[in-house]
């Protein structure tokens, strides 16, 4: 209906029974029946509504009950006042009417706001009367314990929060029905909706006169948070226990200040100072004044170039004066921006480790001193060996050239008159001599080997093996063949060396052969891993066992007596070759002929062949 409507028919209602009444009333209260047809039109439509229902009962009261009747003349100043109160009376009533309306609808509004904004927080609101009865709460507490608004209100704090979650509140609402404001967290068994962590804040609620009539109650659901803080809670007990139980020192230093902001007992024990003590001390503090410059410069070149650690060797000052030497290893924590909060540092004590360091360095020297003195001797005693060497071998060679002189002069003279035993005894003694010369040339080689330094340089293998080829009667006279698979590669090694290498390789080959059966000798080479090669030197002769294979190139290793030798030349061979760089070998089987090898770095090593395999039967001496 509307508030025009309403105007009418509240008129209509009020004439009709102000007409119904007029026999008995007359000429009194004219307009004071018509007057609730006003109030009630400026209540339900508003000061307009009471206009028109003003005009309406004004008009029709002077028409049909103020005398004249059926006359809007007024003929007396009594009609002329009345109808004039009851104006002003209308005019009163439409403005009080329409201010409680609008006060009632701004309520209404602020009402309506209060409770869009409350049910739009996250949090848990509701207000509460003196006796802890819900008179208003949002919606978010209506989802929380599964009930409606209004099977809320009206209900008491206890029916709703359950009894043991009520009693840990109850002394902190009192607090707030006595006038003061809680805030707490605590873990409340809700009889509805489970256990939880809460943040509550309880604040007295004050009527217009300013007596608290209730509590306003907001409830926060902090669970994940508590959670959350556990686990940081727990993980910084567990980095405050490796922190205290490290091994070595650990401090941690604000960048802005310099100092320090937590300690372990260790680098307390370190510097000698308490835990108070430090935490108002700075590294530069207990830094020694002759490593402070560089320790600053360390430090903030780290900060500058963002690196995330840095670190140092310095001297600290303990409190008691002491020096201790420590190695610092620090890492720099940064925010967001990249921007250096605070520097997780340990600190090792390196004094012990320094004293032993340079105890270390004073007896190196002094070792050092003493092998340069011994190797000055031990050079005077080689130079001394081998002029000893040297003059033992021309004295005994001297006696050895007029043993073989005189015997060859006894043979020459006398020889028609000595018996077949007595030319048998010259003989002896001249093949003796002849031993015995080749064996002091032997030692001799095998010394000028050991003692001698040589410089590498490039060596090509097939003209330094013919030059030994032709040197050999029984390769030249051809009572032996040899057969050479070309091009042989070029090595890196010493000429007089590799001479004397395959000389006695293929000197064996073809000396180390059954009588009556002609020497074979094949050589050739193959590239191995890493630029080296493998040159191999084979015959049909009598062969080696295989437990003689790494004894043969030992000194004196004569392991057939029916062969003449002296036992040396394998071993001039490997310590030829051990003094190239390189390695020597054999393949060999008693009886069925020997596979010697001599593998050195090669000249070109880009290799002239493919690579192959280590052989597992080689035997490396």
């Amino acid at each position: 209906m509307g508030p025009y409507a309403t105007a009418v028919i509240a008129s209509a209602v009020a004439i009709l029974i102000r007409w119904l009444f007029d026999p008995v009333l007359g000429a009194t209260a004219v307009f004071i029946m018509v007057f609730p047809a006003v109030a009630i039109s400026v209540w339900r439509g508003g000061a307009r509504a009471g206009i028109v229902a003003a005009l309406i009962s004004g008009v029709a009261s002077l028409y049909l009950f103020l005398p004249p009747k059926y006359s809007f003349a007024l003929t007396s100043l009594q009609s002329v006042l009345t109808l004039v109160a009851f104006l002003i009376s209308s005019a009163v009533v439409i403005a009080i009417g329409h201010h409680l309306q609008r006060s009632t609808a701004r309520s209404r509004n602020a009402e309506h706001l209060l409770q869009s904004i409350m049910d739009g927080l996250p949090a848990l609101v509701s207000l509460t009367d003196r006796n802890l009865r819900y008179c208003l709460v949002n919606e978010e507490y209506s989802r929380w314990f599964g009930v409606t608004e209004h099977e809320l209100l009206g209900k008491s704090l206890e029916e709703v929060l359950g009894k043991e979650a009520f009693a840990k509140v109850k002394p902190r609402l009192e607090k707030a029905l006595a006038g003061e404001m809680v805030t707490f967290r605590d873990y409340l068994p809700y009889a509805h909706g489970g256990a939880k962590w809460v943040q509550i804040t309880y604040r007295p609620h004050q009527n217009s006169i300013g007596q608290i009539d209730g509590v306003i109650v907001l409830v926060q659901n902090i669970s994940e948070q508590a959670r959350a803080e556990e686990s940081l809670a727990e993980r910084e007990r567990e980095f405050r226990a490796m922190f205290e139980l490290n091994a070595t020192g650990s401090a941690v230093v604000d960048v802005s200040t310099g100092k320090f902001t937590m300690v372990n007992e260790k680098f307390c024990e370190l510097t000698g100072y308490s835990r108070e003590e430090l935490l108002n001390k700075s590294f530069s503090d207990l830094t020694h004044a002759d490593d402070q410059a560089r320790d600053r410069e360390v430090y903030r070149a780290a900060l500058q170039s963002r690196a995330k650690n840095w670190d140092t060797e310095k001297r600290y000052v303990r409190k008691d004066g002491g020096i201790r030497w420590v190695a610092v290893r620090g890492t720099i924590i940064r925010d967001a921006k990249g921007i250096a909060e605070r520097t997780l540092a340990t600190i090792m004590d390196l004094t012990e480790w320094k004293k032993a360091q340079e105890l270390l360095q004073s007896q190196a020297q002094h070792l050092e001193e003493l092998v340069k003195a011994r190797t000055e001797r031990l050079q005077e005693v080689i130079l001394e060996l081998e002029s000893f060497s040297y003059t033992i071998a021309h004295d005994l060679r001297g006696p050895l050239r007029a043993m073989s002189g005189f015997a060859d002069a006894l043979k020459e003279d006398y020889g028609p008159e000595l018996d077949e035993t007595a030319r048998d005894y010259i003989r002896r003694i001249t093949s003796a001599a002849e031993r015995m010369d080749r064996l002091i040339c032997d030692v001799l080689d095998y010394s000028k080997i050991t003692r001698h330094s040589f410089q590498p340089e490039q060596v090509p293998l097939d003209p330094l093996i013919d030059g030994i080829m032709e040197s050999y009667p029984a390769i030249s006279k051809g009572s032996a063949v040899v057969e050479v698979e070309r091009p042989l590669p070029a090595v890196m090694g010493t000429q007089s060396l590799l001479v004397q290498c395959f000389s006695n390789l293929i000197g064996n080959a073809v000396k180390f052969v059954p009588a009556g059966k002609t020497p074979e000798v094949n050589i050739w080479a193959e590239p191995r891993e890493n630029g080296r090669v493998r040159i191999w030197v084979e015959d049909n002769g009598i062969g080696i066992g295989r437990q003689n294979h790494e004894r043969i190139f030992g000194l004196f290793q004569r392991l057939n007596k029916d062969f003449e030798g002296t036992g040396i030349g394998l071993a001039i061979v490997c310590r030829s070759v051990e003094r190239m760089g390189g390695l020597v070998g054999l393949e060999s089987i008693e009886g069925q002929g020997s596979k010697f090898w001599v593998e050195l770095n090669a000249a070109d090593k880009t290799n002239w062949r493919e690579p192959v395999g280590n052989l597992a039967s080689s035997t490396n001496v």
